[in-house]
């Protein structure tokens, strides 16, 4: 999720958010296969940036994906099919201004936990940009870094720098289609084209997944963008 420049008006042009350099240029480097995992690799879990963006109406929601067929660049640039995905969940819009509008934020660095039955699999995703290309079409940008480690002796095994593409358009059947491409720095290209539906309208939800809560961070964003009367 993502987000727009605004000085009162939503504008095409998109803002980037970046981790400090220091992190790239003194920790990213450590992170390498072979070295043994260490907390103080991953970035201070507090956000170095946050902002807001508008989401559009068609878009603003809880959608759930009923059909997500995954591609992979041939060796003539042509996509293979590879698999069909089952069905997931994705959601935009947690806040509305006085106006109706829904609005959403991103918080960087974001950093997310898994695991299978050997590793651990840590991702921190520490750029991200987004814009409304048209009215029909949002996009969003994310940079991230996944690191495999080894759950018995807490050795990297790969470290997997990725970006990922997406955009999103409405359909005359009143679903979404999404597409996505992800760049690897391991596995190459990958293309993901997912259908979505509306499963429930969107919900003020002010509280971050960590129980922050967003209502200060976006009564000052609107202050200071000179959209004051817009604080709910």
């Amino acid at each position: 999720a993502l987000a727009i420049l605004l000085s009162g008006t939503a504008s095409a042009q998109a803002e980037t958010f970046n981790l400090s350099a220091s992190w790239e240029e003194r920790v990213l480097p450590r992170i390498h296969s072979g070295a043994v995992f260490d907390r103080s690799m991953l970035p201070p879990q507090q956000p170095e940036s946050e902002n807001w963006y508008i989401v559009p109406d068609w878009l603003a929601g809880e959608w759930q994906y009923f059909e997500a067929t995954q591609y992979k660049m041939g060796k003539k640039g042509r996509p293979q099919q590879t698999r069909a995905a089952d069905h997931g969940m994705v959601r935009w819009g947690c806040m509305q201004d006085r106006s109706g509008v829904w609005w959403d934020t991103h918080r960087v660095p974001f950093v997310t936990r898994s695991e299978s039955a050997t590793n651990y699999v840590v991702q921190t995703v520490f750029k991200a940009s987004a814009r409304q290309r048209t009215a029909n079409e949002f996009e969003a940008v994310t940079e991230a870094v996944l690191v495999s480690y080894s759950k018995a002796t807490g050795v990297i095994t790969s470290v997997n720098r990725t970006t990922c593409r997406g955009v999103y358009m409405p359909t005359p059947n009143g679903t979404i289609h999404g597409q996505q491409a992800v760049e690897s720095s391991i596995n190459g290209k990958l293309v993901l084209a997912v259908e979505h539906y509306r499963f429930t309208p969107p919900v003020f939800n002010p509280i971050w997944p960590d129980g922050t809560d967003l209502r200060p961070s976006f009564a000052r964003y609107l202050s200071e963008h000179g959209m004051a009367h817009l604080i709910p």
